[in-house]
């Protein structure tokens, strides 16, 4: 797999030509995408509903290990969610550059994690890749009537729902989306449709486990128009996708996973774009270079910013002391980023209590120089442990 980098704009920055090509090949080379042909989608009854799968949420934004974690219960395969954060490997760096104000984005690219999560849970991931919307529509119907629920990559900025406010809003530039001044890139389960919409299992708002659900109902137009609006907004090459799971063949060890984890932390920089711990010293180079004329928008933008890159560090380490308890080098590679979600807590302590005045800049940006410091140690440590 390639580096998580030549990567989703090389990107969504480089407007050319030469950056469209580039980016079309990261998609194609990173997601694994099959287009869907309409004789391979057979017949399926006008409406159905998975049952046994249960509904999981998180408050939190862990929307793609939710997603996955629901999945695997489908096959009978049960761990908590900050496993599946492992696994996929979206809690773990972050994404500098995608604005030309300078945005941080303290995730990564989940998709190319589902790749290298799926063999070690014994599952085949398929991304489904058509232009055709009712070609779509009936490829969705036609896996959930055979009981294959369906993973959806949505903006969840366009479908109605209620309470889901700690979502992680874009700011998207002039031009991407002209009807809206922010996105909401999302991941939900499918489980059940009628003859017309959709029955979905929201994976964010609040913590909740519960069985006999039935969903949230959709419709068909509006989840088009979601997933057209994040295909578009990140560029993708195609119009519509889907995600399914299928029993396949298990790949034995974690080596896979500690490369993707680790070289997300460690990171690197590719023209305006930073990744990993290069990304987060972008991220404080901004804020000593804007210090105190940060607009109060701004550093409300920095609070949402902050949360989860503070929580997901402190829980992704405490997943791994737990997980790996008596490993030296998994519990120094824990205490590395227990430090650097610590480092950060303090940040989002300084903004919310305090806000931005000049004496505090100077103590932000030296913490998110730390803490980049610290992750990419960290991510070292995860390379050598796929080399064992």
């Amino acid at each position: 797999m390639r580096k998580l980098g030549k990567i989703i704009g090389g990107l969504l920055a480089l407007p050319s030509h030469i950056g469209r090509f580039f980016q079309k090949r990261y998609f194609y080379d990173a997601y694994k995408p099959t287009r869907i042909e309409a004789q391979f989608t057979g017949h399926f009854p006008a409406e159905h509903h998975i049952q046994a799968i249960p509904w999981i949420s998180h408050e939190r934004g862990y929307c793609q290990s939710t997603t996955l974690q629901m999945i695997a219960r489908h096959h009978n395969i049960e761990k908590p969610r900050d496993y599946f954060a492992f696994l996929i490997g979206y809690t773990f760096g972050g994404i500098y550059g995608l604005s030309r104000d300078g945005f941080f984005f303290p995730f990564s690219d989940p998709e190319p994690g589902f790749v290298v999560a799926a063999p070690v849970l014994g599952l085949e991931r398929k991304y489904l890749i058509t232009n055709d919307e009712e070609l779509l529509l009936n490829t969705i119907r036609y896996y959930l009537a055979q009981d294959i629920p369906v993973r959806i990559a949505w903006d969840a900025a366009i479908p109605p729902r209620e309470g889901i406010e700690r979502g992680y809003p874009i700011p998207v530039e002039e031009g991407w989306l002209d009807h809206r001044a922010d996105f909401l890139p999302h991941s939900v389960l499918f489980v059940g449709y009628d003859e017309v919409g959709f029955y979905y299992f929201e994976t964010g708002v609040e913590d909740k486990l519960v069985g006999g659900e039935i969903g949230t109902k959709v419709a068909d137009q509006t989840v088009l128009e979601a997933i057209r609006s994040l295909s578009s907004t990140f560029g993708l090459p195609w119009m519509y996708m889907l995600i399914i799971f299928v029993e396949g063949e298990r790949v034995e060890g974690l080596s896979p996973i500690w490369r993707r984890n680790g070289k997300a932390l460690v990171g690197f920089k590719f023209g305006p774009m930073a990744w990993g711990s290069f990304g987060i010293r972008r991220f404080a180079k901004s804020i000593e270079r804007k210090g105190v004329d940060l607009t109060p928008e701004k550093i409300e933008e920095l609070k949402v910013v902050l949360e989860p890159f503070s929580y997901t560090r402190l829980d992704n380490a405490l997943f791994l002391k737990r997980h790996f308890a008596g490993d030296p080098e998994i519990e120094k590679a824990a205490s590395l980023l227990t430090t650097a979600g610590g480092y950060y807590e303090e940040i989002l302590e300084i903004v919310t209590e305090e806000g931005i005045i000049s004496e505090n800049v100077e103590r932000m940006v030296s913490l998110l120089r730390k803490g980049a410091s610290l992750e990419r140690e960290a991510g070292k440590v995860f390379v050598t442990m796929s080399e064992r």
